[in-house]
């Protein structure tokens, strides 16, 4: 009721108390997960991870897959990539493992799934820029692969490539289309990376890496969904207009060749 009321102090205590007196419980699990949450939310995650491998124990509770998702974000949260992305795979194989009941029952298990890979390429990401041991940009796909080697695959490195190109990373970000390019060519998201690096580099004025990116979605429209190739046709007549204009305006530069080529 505490909880209800957004009582928070007094409904830990309580939940403690709880805990303290009465450990063996049949909703024992329930206690442990509200502290973690009220922990979580002070950014207490150390205490957090106490209640939640308690929670772990116990692989047949209810709470169990919540525990070792939020376990998974207070390891993050506390920089430890190791153990968060550990969890968040072991929250993964769960869902994975699962089978459906219904077809509602399997969309809601694929949701989850997709969550927890979006959340993983984050993960991947913070411990690639905090320059973590293993996790390097030619190691990523393999580990992306590793876990979800179905449509799911896809998303998650296009999540990856975005979150690269959002912080800049700019010779990472051509790697990683190299990469998929590579090994991954017929993946509608291999499409979906290369529009992103073409529209980056361009923004970017980085001219001669245009002309690479230009070959690689000529290369790639020939796979292209109907969709991608609308986007790519924007893409490219974008770019034409605006170097058309570059040119007219550098006519007199040393750039203009550059600019026309």
């Amino acid at each position: 009721a505490y909880s209800e009321l957004k009582k928070s102090e007094p409904s830990k205590s309580d939940f403690l108390r709880l805990i303290a007196e009465f450990p063996d419980f049949e909703f024992i699990d329930s206690a442990h997960m509200a502290v973690a949450e009220f922990e979580m939310e002070a950014n207490r995650y150390d205490v957090a991870i106490k209640h939640l491998h308690e929670v772990e124990k116990n692989p047949e509770s209810g709470h169990f897959p919540y525990a070792l998702q939020k376990l998974g974000w207070s390891y993050y949260n506390l920089k430890s990539f190791d153990k968060a992305t550990g969890y968040l795979v072991k929250h993964i194989r769960l869902y994975q493992g699962l089978k459906a009941a219904d077809e509602s029952e399997a969309q809601l298990n694929a949701s989850v799934i997709e969550n927890s890979l979006s959340d993983l390429s984050l993960f991947y990401f913070d411990a690639f820029e905090a320059k973590a041991d293993g996790y390097t940009i030619d190691k990523s796909l393999t580990f992306f692969h590793d876990i979800e080697k179905g449509p799911l695959f896809g998303k998650t490195y296009l999540r990856f490539a975005k979150l690269l190109k959002a912080h800049g990373h700019y010779e990472e970000i051509q790697q990683l289309k190299r990469m998929v390019l590579a090994d991954y060519e017929r993946l509608p998201e291999t499409a979906d990376v290369v529009i992103l690096v073409f529209d980056y580099e361009f923004g970017k004025r980085s001219f001669k890496n245009v002309k690479e990116s230009t070959a690689d979605i000529l290369r790639i429209s020939r796979v292209a969904s109907k969709e991608q190739k609308l986007a790519i046709e924007k893409s490219l007549i974008d770019s034409a207009k605006e170097l058309q204009d570059l040119v007219i305006k550098n006519k007199k530069s040393q750039d203009v060749v550059l600019l026309s080529e």
